[in-house]
């Protein structure tokens, strides 16, 4: 069950540094976006024709990164349910060998009485 909730923080640890390299992309890209309308941009036509084409680039990007987090999440997620799975799994086990064990020690013990 230990290794379960270190399973569980590694996760979170995980999803935090995704989020974190998520926010350094899209503040980069927004630094980006600035020097090219600094040096570039003599028109409003000009700026408002990039806007359109960096919205559409971002969505198209963040709908991507969104699908490659959202399938590694997924994966992480059914490594935990198989990890869940094995933890309850060596508990039955346990539990199976310990009850085993008791009945037998009884069944000695009287024999020994």
């Amino acid at each position: 069950m230990e290794t379960c909730g270190k399973l569980i923080e590694e996760y979170e640890e995980r999803h935090r540094r995704i989020i974190f390299v998520m926010s350094r992309l899209i503040d980069r890209k927004m630094k980006h976006f600035q020097v090219v309308n600094m040096f570039f941009l003599n028109t409003q036509n000009l700026s408002n024709e990039l806007n359109e084409k960096v919205a559409a680039f971002d969505a198209q990007q963040s709908n991507y990164e969104f699908c490659v987090t959202e399938k590694a999440l997924r994966s992480q997620i059914e490594d935990l349910k198989w990890e869940e799975m094995q933890c309850n799994q060596t508990f039955l086990e346990d539990a199976s060998f310990e009850k085993e064990y008791k009945t037998e020690h009884v069944a000695i013990d009287a024999k020994v009485s």
